[in-house]
C-alpha cells in the first residue's frame, strides 16, 4: 500500500489524519503526521495555507448569500410592482396602485439585478 503524502495535506486534514490514524499499526505515520505539526517552519505554511483556504470559503459564502439577496431582490420587486405587497420586517407593506408602486417595485428589482450583475462580473 502506498504512503499518504503528508506534505501535501493542510492542517485540518493533518489533524484528522492524527486523530483516525490506527497508532500501533502505522507508527510511522504517525510520527510523520507529529513532525509536521511539530515543525515550526511547516506549521507556520499550514497555518497561512488553512488561513488562505478559510478566506476563500468566507468569499464564496458571501458571494452566495449576495446572490441570493439579490435574486430575492429582484424576484420582490417585480412582483411589488404588479401587487404592491411587499414583505418587510415586520409584515406585508402595501402601496396603493398608482406610480410610487411602480417606482418602489422598479427599484427594488434594479437594485437586485444590480447586485447580480456585479458578481457575475467579479466571478
Amino acid at each position: 500500500m502506498k504512503e499518504p503524502d503528508y506534505d501535501n495535506y493542510s492542517l485540518k486534514q493533518l489533524y484528522e489524519a492524527l486523530e483516525m490514524i490506527d497508532r500501533e499499526r502505522w507508527p510511522e505515520r504517525v510520527r510523520k503526521i507529529e513532525s509536521l505539526l511539530s515543525d515550526p517552519e511547516s506549521f507556520r505554511r499550514l497555518k497561512e495555507e488553512q488561513r488562505l483556504v478559510d478566506h476563500q470559503e468566507a468569499l464564496e459564502r458571501k458571494e452566495a448569500s449576495q446572490g441570493f439577496l439579490g435574486i430575492l431582490l429582484l424576484v420582490s420587486g417585480g412582483i411589488g410592482s404588479f401587487t404592491g405587497s411587499f414583505l418587510t420586517k415586520y409584515g406585508v407593506f402595501q402601496i396603493a396602485p398608482g406610480f410610487w408602486r411602480i417606482l418602489a417595485g422598479i427599484g427594488l428589482a434594479c437594485f437586485g439585478a444590480l447586485i447580480i450583475v456585479k458578481l457575475f462580473r467579479r466571478g
